[in-house]
């Protein structure tokens, strides 16, 4: 009769741990599911995030390039008010110093002719 008890015992200690292990297989299933729904709500959240952003940064640069653009259209406007081209460069001048009176003139160097090839 003991033995029909300890094995009854072992038995129902096996359905105890099966059932155990059956519940945290399931808890981790569970919790795995939720952590990938979390997941894709994040994502997308950062997605829409930076899909803001990127129109926000968009809209700024093109304002800041409208601005330019007026800026220097103004600059321009009021150069030709002016009646001065600033655009025209004006070529530099080189400063000719004087010789010195005890330095000789240079002279130039006389190159001679090529002579003629002769062919024959």
């Amino acid at each position: 009769m003991e033995n029909i008890q300890t094995i009854f015992r072992c038995h129902k200690e096996k359905k105890t741990i099966e059932r155990a292990d059956k519940n945290y297989q399931i808890n981790c299933l569970n919790a795995q599911r939720e952590f990938e729904r979390e997941r894709e709500a994040l994502k997308e959240r950062l997605l829409e995030h930076y899909k803001e952003k990127k129109i926000d940064m968009k809209e700024s640069l093109l304002s800041d390039l409208k601005e330019k653009r007026n800026i220097i259209e103004m600059e321009r406007q009021t150069m030709d008010l002016n009646g001065t081209d600033f655009t025209e460069v004006k070529p530099t001048m080189t400063r000719k110093l004087r010789r010195r009176p005890n330095d000789p003139i240079p002279i130039p160097e006389k190159r001679r002719k090529p002579s003629p090839d002769i062919l024959s």
